[in-house]
């Protein structure tokens, strides 16, 4: 049985050395100044193990490197496992060519990969990883695999912050005051020949969906009410139109009581000359604010948009048309009786819509 005494300067070395650990986050130090404590008070070694929950083995180690070495060897002089092969300063320098992208460092495709990297790595620095290594460091260096996106060139980022940090500011007060609906507008179009989608299936074995390759769509105007998850759609045969615009306003005005507020993009049929002179009959209940130019991630209702695609089209087949209606409206309908799950959307993809 193992007993330790220790003095009062001791006592209070282990302390300070405690306190530094915590503060540290440096949990295996702590452990090991607890145990040599327990100890101390006339606890076994199994009963210091299992407090810790510990090998005992371990408590023993601790106890030998502290009767040997002194209370600093409680401490984690250096972090577990095998030393980094890059130092911190080159894997700073490693992280900012990579941003820079591949084309910048002499590759031929734009799109990093591990053995690009493994490559860059022994190119810059002379030190060599597998590339399934290269996958560990960057996820510990706060990187992850993504799919990229499009950023259109057009984007004005001055014009789009005055809009979110302005008018959408503005809006919301209008609505107060006028006890007015705020509805954001867009419209959709599901194609019958189907889309594709992630999915899970065995190794090897690539998931094949059948298609007709008919290049027909059903397309639905829809408005969405960012705070209540309420949606309203409405399909349309044949093109995208001022006329079909039209008779889907006519709808809302039908659908909601009171003032409305439609927040719509630069659509041609949004702002022809016949939807303007409807709006200006309109203007007692119905007011148009227009979104920034090229900015879709302001509208909620392209989220909506993608949960349907995902629940009514993703790697289904559609035989008939009729097929692809129904699956459609299916999922439309069971969206609608789902506001609070609607809601989440925004909440994950638009948080700057919602109100302060």
């Amino acid at each position: 049985m193992i007993k330790i005494t220790i003095t009062a300067p001791t006592r209070k070395l282990l302390d300070m050395f405690c306190r530094l650990a915590t503060a540290y986050r440096d949990a295996r130090a702590v452990t090991r100044i607890h145990a040599i404590r327990l100890l101390a008070e006339g606890h076994s070694v199994p009963e210091v193990a299992s407090l810790l929950s510990v090998a005992e083995q371990s408590v023993r180690n601790w106890v030998q490197e502290f009767l040997l070495k002194g209370a600093e060897s409680l401490l984690s002089l250096r972090p577990p496992g095998r030393p980094g092969r890059l130092s911190k300063s080159q894997k700073q320098e490693l992280l900012r060519l990579l941003k820079e992208g591949p084309l910048a460092s002499g590759y031929h495709s734009a799109c990093w990969d591990s053995v690009m990297i493994a490559d860059l790595a022994w190119r810059k620095f002379q030190v060599r990883y597998h590339p399934h290594h290269i996958c560990r460091l960057l996820a510990h260096l706060g990187w992850s695999y993504q799919k990229a996106r499009f950023l259109s060139d057009h984007l004005d980022p001055s014009t789009r912050d005055r809009w979110l940090q302005e008018t959408w500011p503005q809006i919301i007060q209008r609505a107060r005051e006028e006890k007015a609906t705020i509805l954001f507008g867009d419209e959709c179009g599901f194609a019958q020949w189907g889309s594709l989608f992630y999915t899970w299936a065995p190794k090897g074995e690539q998931p094949c969906v059948p298609t007709t390759g008919i290049r027909k769509r059903h397309k639905l105007f829809g408005a969405f009410h960012p705070f209540t998850g309420q949606l309203f759609t409405q399909g349309v045969s044949g093109k995208f139109t001022s006329e079909s615009y039209i008779e889907f306003l006519r709808y809302l005005l039908d659908r909601v009581g009171g003032r409305i507020i439609l927040i719509q993009d630069g659509a041609p049929y949004h702002t022809a000359k016949l939807v303007k002179e409807f709006l200006a009959q309109q203007q007692g209940r119905l007011s148009v604010y227009q979104l920034p130019a090229y900015s879709p991630d302001f509208n909620p209702i392209e989220q909506v948009w993608k949960k349907v695609k995902k629940d009514a089209t993703h790697l289904r087949y559609f035989p008939l048309f009729a097929d692809l209606v129904a699956s459609v409206q299916d999922t439309v309908t069971r969206l609608e009786q789902t506001p609070a799950a609607l809601l989440s959307l925004v909440k994950r993809y638009c948080p700057a819509l919602l109100p302060a």
